[in-house]
């Protein structure tokens, strides 16, 4: 998955998609092809749209100063070519959001759910490293198990109590994962929650130079 922004440099060209191209008949069909996720924003598509195989995949997501892109992509966000597409906080001075209806609402909705979802997402990779590790202990005492039949009853034991182990373990990450699909979906809506309250306002505020952050005036 491609964050916004993303860009093809070949050469001294750049190669990216705007909004006006994403909703042209040439990007409607990008639309079909590149259902996933970011994927429309991403190197694949701007690479179909022109037709493009060669050249060195960009991305940058800091748009704390136009420095970190291209100057074709500074006057093309100046011009307020990507509305509808993204809408990055570092654009706007923080007094301009004061006229957005129900930003800090969507805000702190998106700010609980991604917290919510870092930590279903640490869980669940705690989860399953914890699943991994008890499997290996289970596969080694099953080995031994293997190995040492004349002993047969102790390493039974030893056995059980493994698999018993990671049985949980395994329970334990299914949930986890479970916990995270749910915050994960959350977020999701939250991300666009706040895309749908910031949408209609944010590139006419950007459109006004003094309504920007320093590094866009």
């Amino acid at each position: 998955m491609c964050e916004f922004l993303s860009w093809v440099k070949q050469g001294k060209k750049v190669y990216f998609l705007t909004k006006t191209q994403i909703d042209s008949p040439q990007g409607e069909a990008l639309k079909r092809r590149f259902t996933g996720e970011g994927e429309l924003l991403g190197h694949a598509a701007i690479r179909a749209y022109y037709e493009i195989d060669t050249g060195d995949d960009k991305e940058c997501t800091d748009f704390e100063t136009p420095k970190n892109f291209p100057d074709v992509i500074v006057a093309a966000i100046k011009r307020g070519d990507f509305r509808g597409m993204g809408t990055p906080r570092e654009l706007l001075n923080p007094l301009s959001y004061a006229h957005i209806p129900d930003v800090e609402k969507a805000d702190a909705v998106w700010e609980k759910a991604y917290a919510d979802w870092e930590k279903a997402y640490a869980d669940r990779k705690k989860a399953d490293a914890d699943w991994e590790k008890a499997y290996a202990d289970w596969k080694k005492v099953d080995a031994d198990r293997e190995k040492a039949y004349a002993v047969w009853e102790k390493v039974d034991a030893d056995w059980k109590k493994a698999y018993a182990d990671w049985v949980k373990a395994y329970a334990d990450r299914k949930k986890a994962d479970a916990d995270w699909v749910k915050a994960d979906a959350d977020r999701k809506k939250a991300d666009a929650d706040r895309e749908k309250a910031i949408s209609p306002f944010f590139w006419d505020l950007f459109a006004i130079p003094e309504n920007r952050s320093e590094a866009w005036r």
